[in-house]
């Protein structure tokens, strides 16, 4: 039985955090036997003891700048002393904790890669960044060197993230794989916007009040320009978290918008849905977009490597430029006006992108790396 340290720097379930406990829950425990090292309590650690995984807890571990110069204030100088702090303090916990591999989830911990090199523990880390080259070239190329020095083994969630170490024999794409086993819950229009929605279309926002999602950007065009009364958009976050008073107000002005809490069955919603939006302020994994595309429901989104990837090419999804109101605006004219076309090629081509996140296949890469290393 090989000892998995999984190491991981949140404590909420979302993004990166919920990519891991995927892994862990799919991993084979005849051969693995996962641990789990966190900063603090929380529903992560909630779901990990409904595994039955054995967790511990470095109260300093914290991510690197990500993308972002350092600079000499306090939450630099917070965040370089917590590291210091939380190095010694893992290196002397696997000293006195012997584990047969330390996989480290984002790529902005990859100094902790180091403390496994001193206690002689084999090394794997999950690249789930898009870092531009040409960004802060510095904390980049020094990222990118230390985890090819140090990583006995680098996955990436897509092409993009791999290319940063092109140069890598080690670097396997796993993509997070989108399973809707356990995803559906009737969620009815009808009762959401307590109409008869069947002659409406209702567009979808699944990116909640998070700015990098561009809430905002979505919500502000959908007021703005799209008039018609047969139009509605359902917002899925939570809105207590909205810290925008514009988007307050165009919320409160607009009878046609609902907003629902974050859910996790959203096969329905999606399913239902007439199109759905997206508008990432930066480039970043868009999954949202690929579930879309498997469920046949039309997406318009910024066009980043990863939506790119994600959407064949763009052939499957209507792509605009980053950033641009206009572009955004007319890609939603151009889906409704060509939209029994572009349904139809969701229908034809969407098993493509169904096969690239297959459960199945991509835990199987899991393993296989994991058998490489502990090899």
């Amino acid at each position: 039985m090989k000892k998995i340290l999984f190491l991981a720097h949140v404590s909420g379930i979302g993004g990166s955090s919920f990519a891991m406990l995927n892994i862990i829950r799919n991993l084979d425990r005849s051969q693995y036997q996962p641990i789990v090292m966190l900063k603090s309590e929380g529903k992560l650690a909630d779901e990990l003891r409904k595994l039955d995984v054995e967790i511990h807890f470095i109260p300093t571990i914290n991510q690197v700048l990500y993308n972002e110069s350092f600079r000499l204030n306090r939450r630099c100088i917070a965040l370089v002393k917590q590291f210091f702090q939380s190095i010694g303090c893992l290196t002397h916990w696997l000293k006195q904790n012997p584990v047969d591999v330390v996989y480290i989830n984002s790529m902005m911990l990859y100094p902790y890669l180091l403390c496994a090199k001193r206690a002689g523990v084999r090394t794997v880390i999950h690249i789930r960044e898009n870092w531009p080259e040409g960004e802060h070239k510095c904390q980049r190329k020094w990222a990118i060197n230390n985890i090819k020095k140090y990583a006995d083994e680098i996955i990436a969630i897509n092409s993009f993230s791999a290319s940063m170490f092109a140069n890598s024999r080690r670097v396997t794409i796993v993509y997070d794989w989108v399973d809707f086993s356990n995803r559906y819950k009737p969620m009815p229009f009808d009762e959401i916007f307590q109409e008869d929605c069947s002659r409406l279309k209702v567009f979808l926002f699944l990116g909640g009040f998070n700015p990098i999602k561009g809430g905002k950007h979505v919500i502000s065009a959908f007021v703005n320009n799209m008039k018609s009364p047969e139009y509605r958009l359902l917002v899925v976050g939570n809105s207590d978290t909205i810290m925008d008073n514009e988007v307050r107000k165009l919320l409160e002005c607009d009878k046609r918008i609902k907003c629902i809490p974050p859910v996790y069955e959203i096969q329905d919603i999606v399913e239902q849905a007439y199109c759905m939006l997206s508008y990432f302020t930066m480039p970043h994994a868009n999954l949202a977009l690929a579930e879309s595309i498997i469920l046949n429901t039309p997406v318009v989104a910024a066009r980043t490597p990863e939506s790119v990837e994600y959407s064949l090419n763009g052939q499957l999804a209507q792509l605009f430029t980053l950033g641009d109101m206009k572009e955004f605006v007319k890609a939603i004219d151009e889906t409704i006006t060509d939209y029994e076309s572009i349904k139809k090629n969701l229908i034809d081509n969407s098993s493509k992108i169904r096969m690239m996140f297959d459960k199945d296949e991509n835990v199987r890469k899991i393993h296989e790396v994991l058998k490489t290393v502990t090899a």
